[in-house]
Protein backbone atom coordinates (compact mmCIF):
# COMPACT_ATOMS: atom_id res chain seq x y z
CA UNK A 1 0.00 0.00 0.00
CA UNK A 2 1.03 3.71 -0.68
CA UNK A 3 -0.19 7.19 0.92
CA UNK A 4 0.61 10.04 -0.91
CA UNK A 5 -0.48 13.85 0.04
CA UNK A 6 -1.95 15.79 -2.39
CA UNK A 7 1.51 17.77 -2.89
CA UNK A 8 2.91 14.60 -3.67
CA UNK A 9 0.54 13.70 -6.13
CA UNK A 10 1.26 17.47 -7.85
CA UNK A 11 4.60 17.10 -8.17
CA UNK A 12 4.16 13.22 -9.97
CA UNK A 13 2.55 15.65 -12.44
CA UNK A 14 -0.96 14.72 -11.55
CA UNK A 15 -3.72 18.21 -11.64
CA UNK A 16 -6.49 18.50 -9.01
CA UNK A 17 -8.82 16.88 -11.95
CA UNK A 18 -6.66 13.82 -12.44
CA UNK A 19 -6.57 13.22 -8.25
CA UNK A 20 -10.70 13.43 -8.08
CA UNK A 21 -10.61 11.22 -11.20
CA UNK A 22 -9.02 8.40 -9.70
CA UNK A 23 -10.97 9.20 -6.40
CA UNK A 24 -14.52 8.55 -8.00
CA UNK A 25 -13.22 5.35 -10.00
CA UNK A 26 -11.45 3.86 -7.10
CA UNK A 27 -7.80 4.15 -8.33
CA UNK A 28 -7.66 6.45 -5.08
CA UNK A 29 -9.41 6.19 -2.10
CA UNK A 30 -9.44 9.08 0.65
CA UNK A 31 -7.66 8.12 3.62
CA UNK A 32 -8.37 11.60 5.59
CA UNK A 33 -7.96 15.22 4.86
CA UNK A 34 -5.04 15.97 3.26
CA UNK A 35 -3.71 12.05 2.62
CA UNK A 36 -4.97 10.10 -0.26
CA UNK A 37 -3.72 5.88 -1.20
CA UNK A 38 -3.99 3.13 -3.19
CA UNK A 39 -7.16 1.37 -3.07
CA UNK A 40 -6.93 -1.64 -0.49
CA UNK A 41 -9.87 -3.97 0.51
CA UNK A 42 -12.52 -2.63 2.51
CA UNK A 43 -11.52 -4.18 5.45
CA UNK A 44 -12.02 -2.24 9.06
CA UNK A 45 -9.12 -3.26 10.74
CA UNK A 46 -6.57 -2.44 7.07
CA UNK A 47 -8.84 0.57 6.98
CA UNK A 48 -7.32 1.46 10.37
CA UNK A 49 -3.99 0.76 9.85
CA UNK A 50 -4.01 2.77 6.66
CA UNK A 51 -5.61 5.51 8.68
CA UNK A 52 -2.80 5.32 11.20
CA UNK A 53 -0.20 5.21 8.56
CA UNK A 54 -1.68 8.55 7.10
CA UNK A 55 -2.30 10.33 10.19
CA UNK A 56 1.30 9.54 11.66
CA UNK A 57 2.71 11.41 8.01
CA UNK A 58 0.87 15.05 9.89
CA UNK A 59 1.81 14.30 13.72
CA UNK A 60 3.92 16.86 15.47
CA UNK A 61 7.50 15.39 17.05
CA UNK A 62 7.26 13.44 20.53
CA UNK A 63 3.73 11.59 19.11
CA UNK A 64 3.85 7.92 19.43
CA UNK A 65 0.78 5.54 18.07
CA UNK A 66 -0.53 3.97 21.01
CA UNK A 67 -3.57 2.61 22.73
CA UNK A 68 -5.92 0.39 20.30
CA UNK A 69 -4.25 1.58 17.44
CA UNK A 70 -0.56 0.33 18.49
CA UNK A 71 -2.72 -2.96 19.20
CA UNK A 72 -4.12 -3.33 16.08
CA UNK A 73 -0.34 -2.65 14.27
CA UNK A 74 0.98 -5.15 17.03
CA UNK A 75 -1.64 -7.94 15.89
CA UNK A 76 -3.73 -8.09 19.48
CA UNK A 77 -7.13 -8.71 20.06
CA UNK A 78 -9.06 -5.34 19.79
CA UNK A 79 -12.94 -6.09 21.38
CA UNK A 80 -14.81 -3.67 20.65
CA UNK A 81 -12.85 -0.93 19.30
CA UNK A 82 -13.84 1.84 17.15
CA UNK A 83 -11.48 2.26 14.60
CA UNK A 84 -12.08 6.00 13.28
CA UNK A 85 -9.91 7.20 15.37
CA UNK A 86 -6.02 6.81 16.02
CA UNK A 87 -4.73 7.12 19.42
CA UNK A 88 -1.17 8.70 20.23
CA UNK A 89 0.27 9.64 23.32
CA UNK A 90 2.33 12.85 23.48
CA UNK A 91 4.11 15.00 26.04
CA UNK A 92 2.57 18.22 27.54
CA UNK A 93 -1.03 18.13 26.20
CA UNK A 94 -4.24 16.90 27.92
CA UNK A 95 -6.27 14.58 26.66
CA UNK A 96 -8.67 15.34 24.00
CA UNK A 97 -10.56 13.71 21.09
CA UNK A 98 -10.65 15.08 17.49
CA UNK A 99 -11.84 14.18 14.26
CA UNK A 100 -9.48 11.68 13.29
CA UNK A 101 -7.51 11.55 16.44
CA UNK A 102 -7.68 10.26 20.34
CA UNK A 103 -4.69 12.07 22.32
CA UNK A 104 -3.89 10.77 25.61
CA UNK A 105 -1.16 13.04 27.95
CA UNK A 106 1.83 11.26 28.33
CA UNK A 107 5.56 10.49 27.29
CA UNK A 108 6.86 6.37 27.00
CA UNK A 109 10.36 5.73 27.71
CA UNK A 110 12.64 4.81 25.14
CA UNK A 111 12.46 0.93 26.36
CA UNK A 112 8.54 1.33 25.90
CA UNK A 113 8.84 2.67 21.63
CA UNK A 114 9.26 0.12 19.44
CA UNK A 115 9.57 0.84 15.18
CA UNK A 116 7.13 -0.16 12.73
CA UNK A 117 7.12 1.27 9.26
CA UNK A 118 8.78 3.78 10.41
CA UNK A 119 6.20 5.14 12.89
CA UNK A 120 6.97 5.14 16.31
CA UNK A 121 4.33 2.68 18.27
CA UNK A 122 4.32 1.78 22.37
CA UNK A 123 5.77 -1.37 23.04
CA UNK A 124 3.51 -4.65 23.63
CA UNK A 125 3.85 -4.62 27.02
CA UNK A 126 3.08 -0.75 27.12
CA UNK A 127 0.10 -1.32 24.82
CA UNK A 128 -1.14 -3.98 26.59
CA UNK A 129 -1.26 -2.13 30.05
CA UNK A 130 -2.61 1.19 28.44
CA UNK A 131 -5.18 -1.25 26.44
CA UNK A 132 -6.56 -3.18 29.34
CA UNK A 133 -6.70 -0.59 31.79
CA UNK A 134 -10.09 0.64 29.71
CA UNK A 135 -11.14 -2.92 28.99
CA UNK A 136 -13.45 -4.96 31.21
CA UNK A 137 -11.41 -8.23 32.55
CA UNK A 138 -12.38 -10.38 30.39
CA UNK A 139 -11.32 -8.61 27.40
CA UNK A 140 -8.51 -7.24 29.20
CA UNK A 141 -7.14 -11.12 29.99
CA UNK A 142 -7.43 -11.56 26.11
CA UNK A 143 -5.30 -8.76 25.43
CA UNK A 144 -2.82 -9.83 27.97
CA UNK A 145 -3.00 -13.25 26.80
CA UNK A 146 -1.94 -12.88 22.97
CA UNK A 147 0.96 -9.97 24.39
CA UNK A 148 2.38 -12.57 26.17
CA UNK A 149 2.18 -14.96 24.03
CA UNK A 150 3.94 -12.54 21.65
CA UNK A 151 6.25 -11.94 23.20
CA UNK A 152 6.03 -9.10 26.14
CA UNK A 153 8.00 -9.81 29.36
CA UNK A 154 5.71 -10.76 31.98
CA UNK A 155 8.40 -8.36 34.25
CA UNK A 156 8.06 -5.71 32.17
CA UNK A 157 3.57 -5.81 32.47
CA UNK A 158 4.09 -5.44 36.18
CA UNK A 159 6.61 -3.20 36.44
CA UNK A 160 4.72 -0.56 34.08
CA UNK A 161 1.42 -1.37 36.71
CA UNK A 162 3.95 -0.66 39.50
CA UNK A 163 4.81 2.90 38.48
CA UNK A 164 1.75 4.11 37.62
CA UNK A 165 -0.61 3.14 40.45
CA UNK A 166 -3.33 5.45 40.54
CA UNK A 167 -3.81 5.21 37.07
CA UNK A 168 -7.53 4.47 36.04
CA UNK A 169 -8.00 1.23 35.02
CA UNK A 170 -5.03 -0.01 36.86
CA UNK A 171 -6.54 -2.44 39.38
CA UNK A 172 -8.52 -4.38 36.48
CA UNK A 173 -5.51 -4.37 34.37
CA UNK A 174 -3.16 -6.03 37.52
CA UNK A 175 -5.92 -8.91 38.14
CA UNK A 176 -5.83 -9.16 33.84
CA UNK A 177 -2.16 -8.99 34.10
CA UNK A 178 -1.81 -12.22 36.87
CA UNK A 179 -4.32 -14.15 35.59
CA UNK A 180 -2.82 -13.95 31.82
CA UNK A 181 -1.05 -17.14 30.45
CA UNK A 182 0.56 -16.89 27.19
CA UNK A 183 -0.51 -20.60 26.45
CA UNK A 184 -3.49 -19.34 25.22
CA UNK A 185 -3.66 -19.86 21.42
CA UNK A 186 -6.71 -17.49 21.10
CA UNK A 187 -9.50 -14.94 22.12
CA UNK A 188 -12.01 -17.66 22.59
CA UNK A 189 -9.49 -19.98 25.03
CA UNK A 190 -8.89 -16.26 27.07
CA UNK A 191 -12.99 -16.40 27.30
CA UNK A 192 -13.00 -19.55 28.36
CA UNK A 193 -10.51 -19.60 31.07
CA UNK A 194 -12.68 -16.47 32.54
CA UNK A 195 -16.27 -18.35 32.22
CA UNK A 196 -14.53 -21.20 34.01
CA UNK A 197 -12.87 -18.90 36.76
CA UNK A 198 -16.36 -17.10 37.06
CA UNK A 199 -18.30 -21.00 37.46
CA UNK A 200 -15.86 -21.45 40.11
CA UNK A 201 -14.07 -24.67 38.30
CA UNK A 202 -11.00 -25.67 38.80
CA UNK A 203 -8.20 -23.76 36.65
CA UNK A 204 -7.54 -26.07 33.74
CA UNK A 205 -4.02 -26.99 32.25
CA UNK A 206 -3.30 -25.50 28.73
CA UNK A 207 -1.86 -27.12 24.77
CA UNK A 208 -2.22 -30.68 25.90
CA UNK A 209 -1.54 -33.66 23.85
CA UNK A 210 -2.94 -37.05 24.63
CA UNK A 211 -1.52 -40.28 23.67
CA UNK A 212 -2.35 -44.03 24.19
CA UNK A 213 -1.21 -47.43 23.00
CA UNK A 214 -1.82 -46.62 19.14
CA UNK A 215 -0.02 -43.04 19.28
CA UNK A 216 -1.43 -39.72 19.25
CA UNK A 217 -5.41 -39.11 19.85
CA UNK A 218 -4.40 -35.22 19.53
CA UNK A 219 -4.07 -32.32 21.05
CA UNK A 220 -6.81 -29.88 23.05
CA UNK A 221 -6.94 -26.73 24.33
CA UNK A 222 -7.55 -27.32 28.56
CA UNK A 223 -6.91 -30.08 30.96
CA UNK A 224 -7.83 -31.51 34.04
CA UNK A 225 -5.60 -34.32 35.02
CA UNK A 226 -7.43 -35.40 37.50
CA UNK A 227 -10.76 -35.34 36.43
CA UNK A 228 -9.76 -37.33 33.24
CA UNK A 229 -11.64 -34.46 31.25
CA UNK A 230 -10.30 -32.16 28.11
CA UNK A 231 -11.94 -29.08 26.71
CA UNK A 232 -11.65 -27.59 23.62
CA UNK A 233 -12.76 -23.78 21.95
CA UNK A 234 -13.31 -24.79 18.46
CA UNK A 235 -13.51 -20.93 17.64
CA UNK A 236 -16.61 -20.61 15.75
CA UNK A 237 -17.68 -17.74 18.14
CA UNK A 238 -16.40 -14.19 16.66
CA UNK A 239 -15.00 -12.63 19.61
CA UNK A 240 -16.48 -9.51 20.66
CA UNK A 241 -18.04 -7.41 23.98
CA UNK A 242 -21.54 -9.56 23.20
CA UNK A 243 -19.34 -12.91 23.99
CA UNK A 244 -19.65 -11.46 28.32
CA UNK A 245 -18.84 -14.08 30.33
CA UNK A 246 -21.84 -16.09 31.69
CA UNK A 247 -22.18 -19.35 34.03
CA UNK A 248 -21.51 -22.51 31.81
CA UNK A 249 -25.16 -24.21 30.77
CA UNK A 250 -25.62 -27.47 32.19
CA UNK A 251 -23.41 -29.64 29.39
CA UNK A 252 -25.20 -32.44 27.58
CA UNK A 253 -23.33 -35.67 27.81
CA UNK A 254 -23.61 -38.58 25.25
CA UNK A 255 -21.87 -41.82 24.77
CA UNK A 256 -18.93 -41.95 22.04
CA UNK A 257 -16.64 -44.85 20.90
CA UNK A 258 -13.06 -45.95 22.30
CA UNK A 259 -14.57 -44.88 26.05
CA UNK A 260 -14.70 -41.28 25.49
CA UNK A 261 -17.29 -38.99 26.42
CA UNK A 262 -18.74 -35.99 24.87
CA UNK A 263 -20.16 -32.79 26.40
CA UNK A 264 -21.30 -29.83 24.90
CA UNK A 265 -20.96 -26.97 26.20
CA UNK A 266 -21.69 -23.11 25.39
CA UNK A 267 -19.81 -20.13 23.49
CA UNK A 268 -18.02 -22.66 21.48
CA UNK A 269 -16.75 -24.72 23.98
CA UNK A 270 -17.00 -28.10 23.61
CA UNK A 271 -15.65 -31.35 26.36
CA UNK A 272 -14.49 -34.97 26.56
CA UNK A 273 -13.83 -37.30 29.33
CA UNK A 274 -11.48 -39.73 28.60
CA UNK A 275 -12.96 -43.31 29.71
CA UNK A 276 -10.53 -45.30 32.79
CA UNK A 277 -9.80 -47.70 30.71
CA UNK A 278 -8.65 -46.15 27.77
CA UNK A 279 -5.65 -45.52 29.31
CA UNK A 280 -4.22 -42.32 27.84
CA UNK A 281 -0.86 -40.45 28.67
CA UNK A 282 -0.09 -36.44 28.77
CA UNK A 283 2.25 -34.18 27.24
CA UNK A 284 2.07 -30.56 27.95
CA UNK A 285 3.63 -27.92 25.32
CA UNK A 286 6.47 -26.61 27.45
CA UNK A 287 6.38 -26.40 31.26
CA UNK A 288 2.93 -26.76 32.89
CA UNK A 289 2.63 -23.35 35.34
CA UNK A 290 -0.43 -25.08 37.11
Amino acid sequence: MSLYRWDELERLGMTQADVLTRLKTGQLERVRRGTDGSLVADDPLARHRRLIKATWLSLMPGATISHFSAAALLGLPLPGMSVDRVWITRPGTSGKVAHVLHICRGEPSPSEITQIDGMDVTSLARTAVDVTRRLSFTEGVMVMDAALAAGAERGLVGEILLTEPRRRGNVAARMAALFADERAESPGESISRVIMAQAGLPAPDLQLKINDADGLIGRVDFRWRRRRLVGEFDGKIKYSRELAPAVIRRMRCGPRNNGRTAYGGRDGMSFAGVGMTSGPTFSDRGSARR
